[in-house]
Order: C-alpha cells, then sequence, then structure tokens
C-alpha cells in the first residue's frame, strides 16, 4: 500500500494526470492556509499537482421566497468570480515552489457552489484525486476534529488518505512519522508505503503500539517483535518499534508524542472502528491534542 502515488523521479515533460493530484480545501483561514504550506511540501517532494479548491453556496436576503433564477444566477457568478480571483491569487504567492528537477510546481485552482465534504468526496471517489490535505481549527481535541468537524466530515467521505493539519501547525519538515499500529493484517504494507514516503522526506518511521489491556501485554510484545523482524535490514535510524501501556489508546499516544519529537501521527482507518477505538467515545472529559501535529488519516 503506497500511501500516495509517488512519482518523485517523474520527469519534466510527463502529462499532468501521471502526476499524484492533491486537493486541498481553501477557505482563507489560518488554518488551511497552514494546510497548503503541507501539501506544497509534499506535492514537491513527490512530484504532485495541487488543486486549490473552495466550495460555497449562496445566501439570500428573503428565506423561504421564490428567487428569481437571474437574480440567483448573478450571484452564482459574482462568488465564483470572487474565489477565482483570491485562488489565483494564492496560486501566485505559490509560484516559486519548485519540485526536484526545478521546475514549479503544479498548481490548478477550482471554485464550485456545493458542499466541500460531499464535492471533495465525489472527486476523489472519480480517482480525481489520491491526497486530500485540510486544515482545521483544533481547539476541541483530536476527537471532535476527526469525528465532528468539516475535515471529519471529509474524511468519512473520501476513500484516499487525507492530511488533517491542526490550527497553529507550521511546516518545519517531517523529521518524525508515528504510526499508530493495532498490528492490522495489511500493516506491513502500509510500512512500506511509509518508509518510501519518509525516505523522501529524510524522516524516521517509529511504529507505536499501546497496550491497554495487561492480559495481552505478552502477546502484544509478540506481535511487535516479529513486526521488527520483518523489517531487520532498515537501520534503527530510519524506523523503530516502540510498545507502551496506558489506560486508554488515546493517553497512551498522547503521552508519547507529548515526550518524543512528532511531526506527523498517521492512523489506518478500518471503517471506522480503529479510530472509535483510538479516541474512544465513551471518555467522559475532551480528548486534547497537541495542536501542531498533523494527523495523516490511511484509508484500507
Amino acid at each position: 500500500m503506497n500511501i500516495l502515488q509517488t512519482n518523485a523521479n517523474a520527469s519534466a515533460t510527463n502529462a499532468t494526470q501521471e502526476r499524484t493530484q492533491i486537493i486541498v480545501p481553501i477557505d482563507f483561514s489560518e488554518n488551511s492556509l497552514a494546510a497548503l504550506d503541507y501539501a506544497v511540501a509534499i506535492a514537491a517532494k513527490v512530484s504532485a499537482e495541487i488543486t486549490l479548491y473552495h466550495g460555497f453556496y449562496v445566501m439570500t436576503e428573503v428565506q423561504f421566497a421564490t428567487i428569481d433564477p437571474s437574480y440567483l444566477n448573478m450571484q452564482i457568478d459574482n462568488q465564483e468570480l470572487y474565489w477565482n480571483e483570491r485562488l489565483e491569487g494564492l496560486k501566485e504567492k505559490i509560484s516559486d515552489k519548485k519540485y526536484a528537477d526545478g521546475t514549479p510546481v503544479s498548481v490548478k485552482v477550482l471554485v464550485k457552489m456545493g458542499l466541500v465534504a460531499d464535492d471533495v468526496g465525489e472527486m476523489v471517489r472519480r480517482g480525481e484525486y489520491q491526497l486530500v490535505v485540510m486544515g482545521t481549527k483544533g481547539a476541541s481535541g483530536l476527537e471532535r476534529i476527526v469525528l465532528g468537524s468539516i475535515a471529519g466530515a471529509v474524511a468519512d467521505q473520501v476513500t484516499c488518505p487525507i492530511l488533517i493539519v491542526p490550527q497553529k501547525a507550521v511546516y518545519n519538515g517531517l523529521r518524525n512519522i508515528v504510526y499508530a499500529t493495532d498490528f492490522d493484517r495489511t500493516d506491513t504494507a502500509v510500512i512500506n508505503g511509509l518508509l518510501e514516503f519518509c525516505q523522501l522526506f529524510d524522516s524516521k518511521l517509529t511504529c507505536l503500539h499501546i497496550t491497554t489491556d495487561s492480559s495481552r501485554a505478552e502477546s502484544d510484545k509478540l506481535l511487535l517483535d516479529t513486526l521488527k523482524d520483518t523489517y531487520w535490514h532498515i537501520s534503527a535510524a530510519n524506523i523503530g518499534f516502540v510498545l507502551q501501556t496506558a489506560d486508554s489508546a488515546t493517553s497512551g499516544i498522547r503521552r508519547y508524542i507529548h515526550d518524543n519529537p512528532t511531526d506527523m501521527l498517521v492512523l489506518l482507518n478500518q471503517q471506522r472502528s480503529f479510530i472509535e477505538r483510538i479516541f474512544d467515545p465513551s471518555v467522559s472529559k475532551e480528548f486534547t491534542f497537541t495542536s501542531d501535529i498533523p494527523l495523516l488519516i490511511l484509508k484500507k
């Protein structure tokens, strides 16, 4: 499982459609612009094309009344023009970003009337994009970010990886990436894809498992050791394996990333079951999460 269709060695003459396609919803908030920084960095490394996308809806002054179609069309046209101009201006601001071969990062703009989650989900299902990168306010804890926000709604809709960038995140490289493993049968495929991704950023990958049941401590250790043995040929500078115990997976992950430098957390979404276990909805107090840690959700 390649987490992206990485084609960092693609030549400048390759057709645009051969590039990995990244869509970045933009509303010009601080969070969406922070997400764009991450998207640009990834696009430059994997030779991807970025689409700056804005979804809008038309507000009318008169509610529950018949709307003159010509007036509605004028409103839509005005909105499209306004947001296209703003996205083109943003595109110009990142025009100095380059691929490894020195050519400018390819950037498009897309303005559509509609709901962001529905539109992005549909475009991904049609195979138009292989990665979604979007910001989120993140003030209410990661549980609410993933399960109850616009970003969460998009995560539910899309079938490709989605990178959720919390508010105030600042891109300073991806030196340390943590994959929270639950010993899924696809783990080796996921880790292989992550290692390929890590190579591009000169990152270290840490495979972290949190044991929450003392009766499973020995079996979990055996499973992690078996996984570790699979990668005996890879330097400890490039991959690590960590087993920790905690009352919950949530608190264990939070403690690990608090105590260890972490630039990105990666989770595997298995029809939401794994995320539901990680962000245990029965926990009464709100799950708080380091606000500057982006979350990459991979789809099984």
